[in-house]
This record gives C-alpha cells, structure tokens and sequence, in this order.
C-alpha cells in the first residue's frame, strides 16, 4: 500500500477517531472488517468530509477504501446515527472530544440548523 502525507487537519480527525474508538490508524485503516473498526472508519470518513470538505477520493486514500465507499459513509451517516446505537456513541464520543479541545465542527452548526427548523 502506498504511504500518505497527511495534512494537520486530517491528522487532527485521525487523533480524534483513534482517541475515541481505543484503535490505532493502521487497525482503522486496514481491510479488517470487525464492528469496531468499521464504525471507526465510516466515521473518519463522515468527519474528514462534513469537517474538513476533503474530497472523495482523498479520504478513500486515507482510510484505504475507494472513493465509492466514502460516498456510501457520507449518505448513510443520519441513518446509522439514528438507528446504531453503537455508531451514535462512537460518532458523539468523537464530537466530544473536538468540542474539548474548542472547535466549533460543521456538523454542530448543521445540527444546530435542523433543531432550529424542526
């Protein structure tokens, strides 16, 4: 597998998925395909994504899928949020720890909106 350079703000996401989820980035990034380390890898790539605007394919490269996988995570994300309890502890866990270290997330502000409207 061809080695990465990674960018501070993909970095920073990668810290907080492996802080949350106990796992190392090669475990999230590698073809395993345990619960654990799948919801970790759906959820770096949501994040890198809904965060960071990182294209497709880039993220595809960073957790080592293609980039038609990151178009699945990215659709999919509300509904197992809403309906996978163990995705929505890991996806609030790694919120948690960006609204620790005062980062304002775009997903906060989207959350925000839909309270608004509802």
């Amino acid at each position: 597998m061809k080695e990465i350079t990674l960018n501070n703000d993909e970095e920073t996401i990668i810290r907080v998925v492996e802080k949350a989820s106990g796992l190392s980035y090669s475990e999230i990034k590698s073809r395993k395909r345990k619960e654990n380390i799948a919801i970790a890898r759906n959820i770096l790539g949501v994040l890198l994504r809904q965060e960071h605007y990182i294209q497709f394919n880039r993220i595809g490269q960073i957790v080592n899928r293609n980039h038609a996988s990151i178009v699945y995570y990215c659709k999919t994300w509300q509904d197992n949020y809403d309906g996978w309890p163990e995705y929505r502890r890991l996806f609030d866990k790694c919120m948690n720890i960006m609204q620790s270290q005062n980062v304002i997330t775009n997903m906060q502000i989207e959350i925000a909106k839909r309270q608004i409207d509802e």
